[in-house]
């Protein structure tokens, strides 16, 4: 695809003072190519290519009603929510003005060999820019900071093409709470840039972007530079559907409420509900998907779906059998999760299938295993299987084209370089 980007056909929205221009109104011939986006849990994986068949369930049904807000739930679910705010769900988006991680940037300079040049950061009522001196004279807004910061946060900025849709620019730069510094953010270890934006990060548009937005807020309409109808983080609507219809019902004291609100699941259904931002196997090219690399296993419902455990379950294992849906992961101890596997493997039933190495502990370190991924990120592999005794899910010589960005990169310190 290629975007003309001019003057004529430049919009700016809420009197935004950054000269964006320069980086939205001439960006010229945009060449769109890889645009793909990698956050960690939700965002498109850019080793992903042509996504298989895909399922009616992949696309859930139009929701009735309005949204309230998780504050007005918190009226009646005060316990539930308390927890929540505790979850990595619940700090999952944010304005960069309203950001912690992007406060601490302000006046912090990193270096970068030709052709980008590093990055000059600065922060002002409208949130946090970068600039590149050497370059542009003008300043380029991060407008939204993406990820709860438990692995990582990574900076989106919107603009406009020329037909006024919308344009995502994902920075360069992230920030890894593993060291608590800016390193380069994976799937941009091999572009080029070919536009002025593209020195600040790769483009991407349309169900990407699209996607992008909804697997971070409970609910966002992209409005050329503008997301509008916010519900900022994945709150308790983004699971349970809008809930005015739900709130009246509660006010005039009728029964059943849980029919006014998603409540009940089935394990499958679950599953494909978590999966719509942690991916499910038909967003995944069938080959990819044999081979299983290590890149996959921070999609959880991929691995989970394949497992032994869940295909022997009768439909009863889901996501919430280990997980509890408004906490951390943390909340359940190492013991309580060993617990709920030894529910389905006693010793003492029969038609149970008991581990012959180590019958009471170790399940997760041995059967699914946290791999490590980048910059000190692990994910636990939810294909539950027995594994060879020096289990490898893929080699290097394997990983080829984007899934290369999943090693380990170079740590990036203040005033030093990433290439």
């Amino acid at each position: 695809h290629m975007f003309l980007i001019d003057d004529s056909t430049c919009t700016l929205v809420n009197g935004c003072h950054h000269l964006v221009k320069n980086f939205g109104c001439q960006i010229t011939h945009l060449y769109v190519y890889g645009i793909m986006i990698f956050l960690f849990s939700s965002c498109q994986d850019p080793s992903i290519s042509e996504p298989a068949e895909q399922t009616s369930q992949q696309t859930p049904p139009p929701r009735s009603g309005n949204y309230v807000g998780h504050q007005k739930c918190a009226e009646c679910h005060a316990d539930i929510a308390e927890k929540h705010l505790s979850s990595p769900h619940a700090h999952t988006f944010a304005l960069t003005k309203d950001s912690n991680v992007a406060a601490m940037l302000c006046g912090m300079s990193v270096k970068a060999s030709p052709p980008f040049n590093g990055y000059e950061y600065a922060c002002d009522d409208q949130g946090l820019t970068a600039a590149i001196p050497e370059k542009f004279q003008e300043v380029f807004p991060l407008d939204f900071a993406l990820g709860s910061g438990k692995h990582a946060v990574t900076f989106l900025t919107l603009m406009q093409d020329a037909s006024g849709d919308p344009v995502g620019i994902e920075h360069r730069k992230t920030w890894f709470s593993s060291d608590k510094s800016l390193g380069l953010t994976p799937g941009h270890d091999d572009q080029v840039p070919n536009a002025d934006g593209e020195y600040f990060g790769r483009i991407f548009i349309g169900d990407d972007l699209t996607r992008c937005i909804d697997c971070h807020t409970t609910a966002a309409n992209i409005v050329g530079r503008e997301l509008v109808n916010l519900y900022p983080n994945v709150q308790c609507e983004e699971c349970h559907g809008p809930g005015s219809e739900h709130v009246a019902a509660a006010e005039l004291d009728e029964a059943n409420l849980h029919f006014k609100i998603e409540s009940r699941w089935s394990a499958k259904a679950e599953i494909q509900m978590c999966g719509r931002c942690h991916r499910l196997p038909e967003d995944v090219d069938p080959d990819r998907l044999k081979r299983y690399p290590k890149s996959l296993v921070r999609f959880q419902s991929i691995g989970l779906l394949q497992s032994p455990c869940f295909l022997k379950s009768e439909g009863k294992l889901s996501c919430t059998t280990c997980h509890s849906p408004h906490d951390a992961v943390e909340s359940r101890t190492h013991e309580e999760q060993i617990q709920t596997c030894l529910t389905c493997h006693q010793a003492d039933v029969p038609e149970h299938v008991v581990c012959p190495v180590s019958p009471q502990q170790d399940c997760v370190r041995c059967h699914m295993p946290a791999i490590d991924l980048v910059r000190g990120i692990q994910f636990h592999d939810h294909w539950i299987r027995v594994r060879d005794e020096e289990f490898k899910v893929t080699s290097k010589a394997e990983q080829t084209g984007h899934e290369k960005v999943m090693e380990t990169e170079t740590i990036l310190q203040s005033g030093s370089s990433d290439e």
